[in-house]
């Protein structure tokens, strides 16, 4: 299995565990500008990092800078690492908005 295909296989199965995310939010376009992609009330969930690192598409060391930069907050329950989803969301609606503004 190459490393594409691995870490395809490792996003699908993400996605089966977390069924309560709505992906197509988290990715909306950014063609519009007042759409909003955090998750209602009553979606609020509790992410674990893999969730965390596979939404953000990003490495461990970079969630991690999020986490020391204070963008990111984890809680600890039982001893795991756990992220409000709602902190997720808008942190991407944070980056969206500012890659929205860039000049190309």
């Amino acid at each position: 299995m190459s490393g594409a295909s691995g870490a395809s296989a490792s996003r699908e199965a993400a996605f089966v565990a977390a069924p309560a995310i709505r992906m197509p939010q988290a990715v909306a376009s950014t063609d519009q500008p007042g759409a909003s992609r955090a998750p209602e009330s009553s979606d609020r969930r509790l992410l674990n990092r893999e969730q965390v690192l596979l939404l953000l598409q990003l490495s461990g060391q970079k969630v991690q800078q999020l986490i020391n930069t204070r963008q990111l907050t984890p809680f600890l329950i039982a001893g795991e690492e756990r992220f409000d989803s709602r902190d997720v969301y808008h942190l991407i609606d944070a980056y969206m908005s500012t890659a929205a503004r860039r000049p190309q």
